[in-house]
C-alpha cells in the first residue's frame, strides 16, 4: 500500500502506484477498467487489504466517470446519435438496465 504521506506532490496519487496505473492505461475507454476499478475500490480482500490513500480513491472515481464519457463519445460517433442517449445507454447497461425492464415499465434512476 502506498503511505499518503510518501506520495509526490507533483504527480497524481495513482502514479506512485505504477501496478495500477499501468493496468488502468491498458483498460482505458473500456467496460472492463470500470468493472476493475470498482472491485479495486471495493474489495477488502477477506479484511487483508488495508486500503487505498484517499487521494487515489479520489481519482479512480474521477476515471470511473471520465471513462464512462469517453465509451459514450465512442458510441454516440459509432451509431451516430446524441451524446446524451449514449451515455444513458451505457450507465444503464453498467448498471444493468435492459429494453426489458424499460419495456416493462420499470424505471431506470440515472445518477448523472
Amino acid at each position: 500500500m502506498a503511505d499518503a504521506s510518501r506520495l509526490n506532490p507533483e504527480h497524481a496519487a495513482l502514479e506512485e502506484m505504477s501496478h495500477l496505473c499501468g493496468r488502468a492505461c491498458m483498460m482505458w475507454g473500456s467496460q472492463q477498467l470500470d468493472a476493475w476499478l470498482n472491485q479495486v475500490l471495493l474489495d477488502s480482500r477477506d479484511g487483508e487489504r488495508h486500503g487505498l490513500p484517499p487521494e487515489a480513491c479520489s481519482e479512480m472515481l474521477f476515471l470511473l466517470e471520465i471513462n464512462k464519457v469517453v465509451r459514450a463519445m465512442e458510441l454516440a460517433r459509432t451509431l451516430a446519435i446524441p451524446y446524451e442517449e449514449a451515455y444513458r445507454k451505457i450507465d444503464e447497461h453498467d448498471r444493468g438496465y435492459s429494453d426489458a425492464d424499460r419495456a416493462r415499465g420499470i424505471p431506470h434512476v440515472n445518477n448523472v
